[in-house]
């Protein structure tokens, strides 16, 4: 047989394995019309009542919280800087997006916390109406409603629109820029909706610079090459200029700046290697452990405790969904493909494995698992593509349902009346951090200074400035109190709710014969103030020394 023959046929075949399935066959079992709007509205609807019922009843110790309300607070007087802090240094870690918005809701509605909580309800409302809409368009109806079923129900989508965190406004922002993206013809009003939207996307969650990079690849594969460098253009001078600030700000923490954190060793890696080494040794990491937990458990795929045979099927199932459906994307939404790979990169080299960079793509990643479970079941048959589907469907749906029934029930003996008191509403870790604020509310002077981890939430409610921790721990033993003392800090706190937590208990433990033990608030929470240079230090018996010595025993690592 003539080799151009084999040849063809070999290329038919594979193109004819590689068609998508046929996407009607969904509109045949879906309502249409204004049917479908009303079954999306309801959708949206219980997203946004589930993201209300389980919002945070107040401040939380989680320092992004009030770190963000803080930054609103600057900029309704005018300017940038960490006001809760000693010395009130620029900010230079979050951009200034979402704390404008924080700003702005709080000047026309007052500083509520409610306000806020609603406000990042909508940005996620908003998002899963557009990934909504592109999916109707692009496949069906069918396929729309069960991606924004499971994106509704997901509980992490509905935990973080619940709490003042950027991640549902820069979700919302993305899919607005991908959704502008989709349309055809693109003309320069949609690539300028596109554009500006990922690039205010970058300008509230850092995280988005992957995606502003993506855009400007999307545009080159368009062949606008005009529209590519105007785009360039304004990223440079917008996002831009953001990354030189974060490049160039005096102070780089880990932890409190993204610049510190990519410089860190991190995954296993050496910090004396050459990069390279070190990329791969982060991607061979990093890959494996968003496929095998990470993106599993954001997608609330189901997990039977002591197996794991399930988990190498849950493996197998999403590395092959999320491939399959990767290719239907790449076929008829190219901008968010290229978005997704490009942020997909970022996460494979990051220093660590971080969960809460993956939330703001759940829904794509939900999409992309439909999709991906409907390509592979038409592999069989046109039944075996919905049923595949659909049971895929079912599976995250009810996982997710649970997790959500489960966290009204144990909302309701929260007292949102009493929050900060009440075992419902958090933990006794949090609860001993919020009892340790009020003491010192209550029991110092209002310009005394604290030394503690978690600096934004306590000022916030201690209404103390504080001094951050990282400043402290940088002096050795014999400058630690002398440090302290020449900033005028009179408190040193200790808690339980931070990984900063245990190295501060090392250095106090280290020092605690200078230590004067106020209070301890169970479980592990402690006050203390320190000896004057002219006072002899005490022995080691004394309580200062015994409470530490209990926490270095007692206290596991903060999960």
């Amino acid at each position: 047989m003539d080799p151009d023959i084999i040849l063809r046929d070999m290329l038919r075949r594979l193109s004819e394995w590689l068609d998508e399935p046929p996407w009607t066959d969904w509109d045949q079992r879906a309502p249409q019309g204004a049917s479908l709007w009303v079954a999306a509205g309801i959708l949206l609807a219980v997203h946004a009542a589930l993201a209300w019922s389980l919002r945070s009843p107040s401040l939380t110790t989680n320092n992004d919280h009030s770190t963000y309300v803080w930054l609103s607070r600057a900029l309704r007087d005018g300017q940038y800087r960490e006001i809760w802090r000693l010395g009130t240094p620029l900010h230079t870690q979050y951009p200034p997006v979402f704390p404008v918005f924080l700003a702005l809701l709080s000047a026309a509605f007052g500083e509520h916390l409610d306000v806020l909580h609603a406000g990042t309800i909508a940005w996620s409302v908003l998002a899963l109406l557009l990934l909504f809409d592109v999916t109707r368009r692009l496949w069906s109806s069918g396929v729309a409603l069960l991606v924004l079923a499971l994106a509704a129900l997901n509980p992490f989508l509905i935990e973080r629109s619940g709490e003042i965190m950027a991640e549902a406004p820069f979700m919302a922002l993305m899919l607005l820029s991908l959704w502008a993206l989709m349309h055809r013809p693109l003309t320069a009003r949609w690539i300028a909706l596109g554009g500006g939207a990922v690039i205010a996307g970058a300008l509230t969650r850092s995280a988005g610079l992957p995606v502003v990079v993506a855009v400007g690849l999307f545009l080159l594969l368009e062949r606008r090459i005009r529209a590519a460098l105007a785009y360039a253009a304004v990223v440079a001078v917008t996002a831009g200029a953001w990354v030189v600030w974060t490049l160039l700000a005096p102070v780089k923490i880990v932890g409190r700046s993204y610049v510190a954190d990519a410089a860190r060793g991190g995954a296993g890696g050496d910090p004396s290697a050459s990069l390279p080494v070190l990329l791969v040794r982060r991607v061979f990491h990093n890959v494996p452990g968003y496929l095998a937990s990470g993106i599993p458990w954001r997608v609330s795929v189901p997990n039977f405790a002591g197996t794991r045979v399930d988990n190498v099927f849950w493996l197998v199932v999403v590395t092959l969904t999320l491939a399959a459906g990767g290719w239907c994307l790449w076929r008829r939404w190219r901008a968010a493909a290229v978005a997704l790979l490009c942020y997909a990169g970022m996460l494979a080299v990051w220093p660590w494995l971080d969960g809460r960079f993956l939330e703001p793509i759940v829904p794509l990643l939900l999409l992309v698992m439909v999709l991906g479970a409907a390509f592979l079941g038409a592999r069989v048959s046109r039944g075996a593509a919905f049923a595949v589907t659909l049971a895929l469907g079912l599976v995250l749906g009810g996982t997710a349902a649970a997790h959500d029934v489960t966290a009204l029930a144990r909302m309701r003996t929260c007292d949102r009346a009493n929050p900060m008191e009440s075992p419902g509403c958090f933990g006794e870790e949090d609860l001993s951090f919020f009892a340790a604020t009020k003491i010192v509310l209550r029991e110092s002077p209002d310009t005394a200074r604290v030394l503690v981890a978690k600096d934004a939430p306590f000022a916030m409610m201690s209404r103390r400035t504080v001094l951050a921790l990282p400043e402290a721990l940088v002096k050795d033993s014999t400058q630690f109190f002398s440090f302290l003392a020449a900033q005028k800090v009179g408190y040193i706190v200790l808690t339980h709710v931070s990984f900063s937590d245990k190295p501060l208990a090392d250095r106090l433990l280290r020092v605690c014969r200078r230590l004067v033990l106020l209070h301890t608030i169970p479980p592990f929470s402690s006050i203390y103030t320190y000896l004057p240079e002219d006072q002899p230090s005490r022995d080691e018996s004394n309580p200062a020394c015994i409470e530490l010595r209990r926490y270095h025993d007692s206290a596991g690592p903060v999960v």
